[in-house]
């Protein structure tokens, strides 16, 4: 009987040093025991409120950091709302990218509550209220448009990210290097591009208020608007202003076809309605800041210049 208790603890000991070490074993293979991998460690996660935005950011970090949009292409940012995952998002984040309370209002409350060095404001001289569309008489909150206002701010941004995560300096200021090679060279060849429609002196009327950036940097004519920069219509006296001009040249409305009083007034001034999209709405997926550009300029060529 005492042989057998000693055989029945030996088989007990054996069957549960099989069970441990297997489970060891499959542990190791799977990763989980010790210390993590390097390939396991997680990429700083970066929250920006608008594609452009994160077409100006990836620029500058390629693929070390994880960049979250918090708007839907197509969404509006005027009037969006953030969604309880992209709260989610906004709170998990690193470091938050906006252009400021005049375009993303819905972000300013949240963002009050965030530490100074945890944001990044395009646009920091606009009020900080959470309440309206708060900017300086002039000021486009469309200011990704420009890329004289896209260099400015993706040097200081640049700076921001590098004493954040000093182990990416190097690479990101390789990349901000080569960024403001092709900004700027862009820039120039879009300025010749552009040249045949300044000396027309065609205008056009846009339906949202989004181009005042771009077209103080090509130089080009804006007759007016139906709404204003943060989308708020511009009333009875200003559409009977616009119904008056003789020197316009199309609509350009943000998503084709337009409002019904944008493909109203087109009809009324036999000019047609032009899709320029300044968020990138409808470019692909891996689409740069430079592709942003290009589908703008092609857009005012088509508008201006009558192209098909």
């Amino acid at each position: 009987m005492k042989q057998c208790n000693i055989c029945r603890k030996l088989c007990i000991g054996l069957f549960t040093l099989v069970c441990v070490g297997g489970t060891v074993l499959a542990g190791s293979d799977k990763g989980e025991t010790g210390p993590p991998s390097s390939s396991r460690v997680e990429k700083p996660q970066l929250a920006v409120s608008i594609r452009p935005l994160a077409m100006i950011v990836r620029e500058l970090v390629g693929d070390a950091v994880e960049i979250r949009q918090l708007i839907d292409a197509g969404q509006d940012p005027h009037h969006a709302a953030l969604q309880p995952s992209r709260r989610q998002q906004l709170d998990e984040a690193d470091l938050v990218i906006w252009v400021g309370p005049g375009l993303e209002s819905f972000l300013a409350r949240p963002l009050a509550n965030f530490a100074a060095e945890r944001r990044v404001t395009w646009l920091p001289g606009e009020s900080s209220g959470s309440h309206g569309h708060h900017h300086p008489a002039g000021e486009d909150p469309h200011p990704w448009l420009s890329p004289s206002q896209t260099l400015v701010f993706s040097r200081r941004l640049a700076l921001v990210l590098t004493a954040r995560y000093p182990v990416l300096a190097p690479d990101i200021q390789s990349r901000l290097s080569a960024f403001e090679d092709r900004l700027e060279h862009q820039a120039a060849e879009l300025m010749l591009r552009l040249e045949p429609l300044r000396r027309d002196g065609q205008t056009f009327i846009a339906e949202h208020a989004a181009y005042g950036s771009f077209v103080a940097f090509a130089g080009l004519t804006e007759a007016g608007s139906l709404s204003d920069s943060s989308g708020v219509a511009q009333g009875a006296r200003n559409l009977q202003a616009l119904q008056d001009r003789t020197d316009v040249a199309c609509i350009a409305v943000e998503q084709a076809p337009g409002s019904r009083l944008a493909i109203q007034l087109a009809a009324t001034l036999a000019v047609p309605v032009v899709e320029i999209d300044p968020f990138g709405t409808l470019l692909s997926d891996s689409a740069s800041y430079s592709d942003l550009m290009e589908s703008v300029v092609a857009g005012f060529e088509q508008c201006l210049a009558g192209a098909e």
